[in-house]
């Protein structure tokens, strides 16, 4: 995806959006892979994170839709395993403090409320 997102849209015409094109298929692969089990996906998964957060770590409005992206890709995993290799592979991916902040309040927040649960029980 990234050998696509990165041609010169000025040279061809038919590269024009092969950034938004690369940009949309790694969503796409990457929200499909996150509602299945991991042990179906197997390293696919991972790579596939990986794709993506390299696509979005060089565009240039990327600390202002990042949340939103992430959001969305969190809220359909299959498990809590999905989350935690999604988190680290941005923190390896992705040098912007909004994703350390992200992650570390997700965490606190996810944590409160399991202990918040386990005092109702």
């Amino acid at each position: 995806m990234r050998r696509y997102a990165l041609k010169d849209g000025k040279r061809a015409r038919v590269w024009k959006y092969s950034a938004k094109v690369a940009e949309l298929a790694a969503q796409y692969f990457l929200t499909v892979a996150m509602v299945k089990p991991v042990s179906e996906t197997g390293t696919l998964l991972q790579d596939l994170m990986t794709e993506w957060a390299l696509l979005h770590s060089d565009l240039p409005s990327v600390s202002q839709t990042l949340p939103n992206m992430i959001r969305k890709l969190i809220q359909p995993a299959e498990s809590a395993v999905h989350i935690y290799l999604f988190c680290q592979v941005l923190v390896n991916q992705v040098k912007c403090a909004y994703v350390h902040t992200y992650i570390h309040s997700t965490h606190i927040v996810r944590t409160h409320a399991r202990a918040h649960e386990h005092t109702h029980i």
